[in-house]
């Protein structure tokens, strides 16, 4: 805007009418053609914003799903998927919830980031976990019929569950939040 002002400025009238030097209006244009991509590139705008969760909590809410059909690499996989991984696994500067909050001066926001951001990580050391849990691989294995192990009661331990229903949860939560800020942001 300044080098807007500062282009006009130079413009300036003479016996002739409006006469700008090509030195005078070089001088004024290029500082307004570099900074204005740099301006317009620096900060995204809400509506940006508000796509990028959109579309991280459309794959978040299938997520609830692959956990129930033990589909362990698949849910990291779109942990990791640029939508999602920006909610938990970035800086705080990458953090599309954060960049919100931020934008919109809302504690709220960042208070949902938080949250989201620990029930991701949460819900990624879970499944990490279960693909290499060996009592969920080897379910009963050596079990008698009273649930006690080859060598005794203390042998067997863990009946081969893997954890399932806590990051379903953990899930269900975040999508939730998510549509809260979304139906925020959107008013």
């Amino acid at each position: 805007m300044r080098s807007i002002a500062a282009l006009l400025l130079f413009a300036t009238p003479d016996t002739s009418g409006l006469a700008v030097s090509r030195r005078r209006f070089v001088a004024a244009a290029v500082p307004l053609v570099v900074t204005a991509p740099a301006l317009a590139a620096a900060a995204p705008a809400e509506a940006d914003l508000v796509k990028d969760l959109v579309k991280a909590k459309a794959s978040l809410e299938e997520l609830p799903k692959m956990v129930g059909a033990q589909s362990w690499d698949a849910v990291r996989n779109e942990l990791r998927q640029p939508a999602v991984n920006a909610l938990w696994n970035t800086m705080d500067s990458g953090n599309t919830l954060r960049k919100l909050a931020k934008a919109r001066g809302d504690g709220d926001i960042i208070e949902a980031a938080e949250d989201v951001a620990r029930n991701l990580r949460d819900v990624d050391q879970m499944v990490y976990g279960n693909a290499f849990s060996m009592e969920g691989k080897m379910a009963g294995a050596g079990l008698r019929g009273d649930g006690s192990g080859v060598g005794g009661k203390g042998q067997g331990e863990g009946g081969g569950k893997y954890r399932i229903k806590e990051p379903q949860e953990l899930l269900r939560v975040s999508v939730r939040a998510l549509d809260d800020v979304i139906a925020a942001a959107s008013l």
